[in-house]
């Protein structure tokens, strides 16, 4: 009897540490993800209800306000409902585009929207110095709860936008529906559905990309399907596509392929074609990590899903996924590796340069701590040229949550300490960043805004660190070249110009570019420069730098360079024969063959005979020329000056030159 209890004993030991192995182990791996997905309705990027805010519980570094953010701009016209989750873009002339969902009638007590809210759009064509009317995108309005707008441009200037709403079904049964402008935002087109309605079925939270040719569009979203009888909910990432610009889908695709939860998911397309999908991923045994899928033929297949993060004994989801102009694949996510140890969460990136077939060891990207009270935390990346990255989120360091953003230059190996954005002294809520980065670097902001109610949309520009641009010669002719270099250039080819003054009037010479990219221009004066014959050289020019695709303002440098006329130096020899070759030394002679003379009097009347030239060399950067001329045969034995003439001026040599007889 005894041996019976002494087994019975243990053997509830047992069952006990297994229960408490069991309880640990859940709490491990929910922790810090412990709900299911975020619905249509209720989440923290598209809630109706305010954050609460804790305070920070400890800082790595003391926050800084950059220099370079511009004043805040209040985008949205109705200030009088509720305005959330903006999504942003940029055109191709620097127009910025803003799209959110609005309620009209939001019960700031209850913490909810009294009506179906609908997704609007701003956009503004002065660079974000002020935004135009507010106008609705979807064309269901009452009966249509429109939440989560993504979108895009294409390089025609196109905008595309996508969003969930219930428009066919109940709170179980949502939708992805599809808009488009093809005239800068005045207007969109008719509602287009992406994903194939289902009854009971939950479709919600897209991702869109679109090819520059605006041909192609990607939509990947987060499909719930509820077996109520069993008790059991399954997400998973569906993909649909267009090849007719939007006109119609194909049948959506599931692109997991793992057993448990997938939800919220990022896409981009490369110049390549590639599609590149992110998600957030349970097959971990539960533990949410950051996947990756690919496909290489448009969408038709898909290769087989790979984890993104490292570190997989703790959550990672939430993740934002973009392309820099080589193709390189940024990958940004919630982070808990130190939730356990610490109470904290953080924001990690990751980089792929062979298109997804390997990534690199995380990075942490924020300096400050994030307190594990904030729910949902989704980061907000963008990159601009090759390896420049921008990424913004909301964190509690001040005891309310406010925006924050950093850059790295060197593909994320490192970033700049991060700043805040908004500039309100209220201890209000901001949240749900979204940014894109211009062509000069320029990075554009917007996010849900409480200072001044329960939450509107705002706007600002962080301005990269604009330095003096220093020229490498201050001084050539055509065929010199020169390199700019500073900073906020942009990584798209721009022009450069040389410009001076002639009668009153300001003359514009384009140069030719010859490399360019955000920190340097290497330029070429052209060949088909010329200088006009009341203008004596040297000639002093402002050199103007034109930024593609950008409304800012173009550079001006004032006084910078002076275009030179030839400048001779020496004979070699200083007196030859008839059909002798001789050399000429110098600065300045121009990369184009100008013209030689020996110049003498007869009769007291001046007279020259232009030489035939057998080389004419100078040197692109330094201006260092020769000229090998033939002395010409019916000339008669005696003394002549020496002049050199190309397309900007003429110079004589000091140093005579002498003829002699056979």
């Amino acid at each position: 009897m005894i041996h019976m209890f002494r087994r019975s004993s243990m053997f509830l030991g047992i069952v006990f540490l297994l229960l408490l192995t069991f309880i640990f182990y859940s709490q491990y791996v929910y922790a810090s993800d412990k709900n299911p997905p975020i619905s249509p309705v209720n989440q923290h990027s598209n809630s109706f209800k305010p954050d609460q805010s804790q305070s920070a519980t400890s800082f790595s570094e003391d926050f800084i306000i950059s220099q370079n953010v511009s004043d805040n701009l209040l985008v949205n016209n109705d200030t009088t409902g509720f305005q959330s989750v903006p999504a942003i873009t940029y055109g191709p002339d620097g127009q910025v585009y803003i799209a959110w969902a609005n309620c009209s009638d939001f019960d700031e007590n209850e913490g909810s929207c009294n009506c179906n809210p609908d997704i609007y759009f701003a956009k503004s064509s002065d660079g974000g110095q002020s935004f135009g009317n507010s106008i609705s995108v979807n064309d269901v309005t009452e009966d249509a709860y429109c939440n989560q707008p993504a979108m895009v441009t294409d390089a025609a200037g196109n905008i595309y936008i996508v969003w969930h709403d219930n428009r066919d079904g109940d709170d179980k049964s949502w939708d992805i529906y599809f808009a488009k402008s093809t005239d800068g935002g005045d207007t969109f087109s008719t509602n287009a559905i992406v994903s194939a309605h289902k009854e009971g079925v939950t479709q919600y939270e897209p991702s869109l990309a679109v090819d520059s040719s605006g041909t192609n569009v990607y939509v990947s979203w987060t499909r719930l399907y509820r077996d109520n009888d069993n008790e059991r909910w399954d997400y998973d990432i569906y993909f649909a596509k267009s090849t007719d610009s939007g006109a119609n889908f194909s049948i959506p695709v599931q692109v997991d392929d793992g057993t448990d939860w997938q939800y919220k998911s990022d896409i981009a397309v490369g110049a390549s074609g590639n599609i590149y999908i992110v998600w957030t991923d349970r097959r971990n045994n539960g533990i949410s990590d950051v996947y990756f899928t690919k496909s290489t033929d448009g969408g038709t297949t898909f290769s087989d899903n790979t984890c993104v993060n490292d570190y997989q004994d703790y959550c990672q989801g939430y993740p934002a996924i973009v392309l820099d102009d080589t193709e390189n694949i940024y990958v940004v996510w919630k982070d808990s590796r130190r939730y356990y140890s610490d109470s904290l969460i953080d924001i990690y990136l990751t980089c792929s340069t062979d298109r997804g077939e390997t990534f690199a060891d995380g990075t942490k990207v924020n300096d400050a701590d994030i307190t594990n009270s904030i729910k949902y935390l989704y980061p907000s990346i963008t990159t601009y040229g090759r390896g420049n990255i921008g990424v913004s989120w909301n964190d509690t360091r001040t005891g309310n949550l406010d925006i924050y953003l950093t850059r790295s230059t060197d593909s994320g190996s490192s970033f700049e300490p991060s700043w805040k954005v908004n500039d309100d002294d209220t201890t209000e809520d901001q949240s749900a960043p979204a940014i894109i980065a211009g062509p000069s670097g320029n990075i554009y902001c917007a996010w849900r805004d409480a200072r001044s109610d329960a939450g509107d949309i705002y706007f600002a520009i962080d301005t990269i660190g604009q330095t003096d641009p220093v020229l490498s010669v201050d001084e050539g002719t055509v065929g010199t070249e020169f390199t700019i270099t500073g900073a906020g250039f942009g990584d798209k080819k721009g022009e450069v110009f040389l410009l001076y003054e002639t009668n009153g009037k300001t003359k514009k010479k384009r140069c030719k570019v010859l490399e360019w990219n955000n920190t340097s221009v290497r330029c070429r004066i052209k060949k088909s420069i010329k200088i006009p014959p009341v203008i004596i050289p040297p000639v002093i020019c402002d050199v103007k730098i034109r930024r593609k695709g950008s409304i800012e303002s173009p550079i001006i440098l004032e006084n910078v360079f002076s275009i030179m006329p030839p400048d001779l130096e020496s004979v070699s020899p200083d007196n030859a024969v008839a059909k002798t070759l001789v050399t000429i030394s110098g600065s300045y002679f121009g990369s184009r063959r100008g013209k030689v003379f020996l110049e003498y009097r007869k009769n007291d009347k001046p007279k020259k005979k232009r030489c035939k030239i057998f080389d004419w060399t100078m040197d692109s950067e330094t201006g260092v020329s020769s000229i090998t001329f033939k002395v010409p045969k019916r000339l008669s034995p005696g003394i002549y000056d020496v002049r050199v003439k190309n397309r900007v001026g003429s110079d004589t040599l000091t140093e005579k030159f002498t003829i002699t007889e056979d």
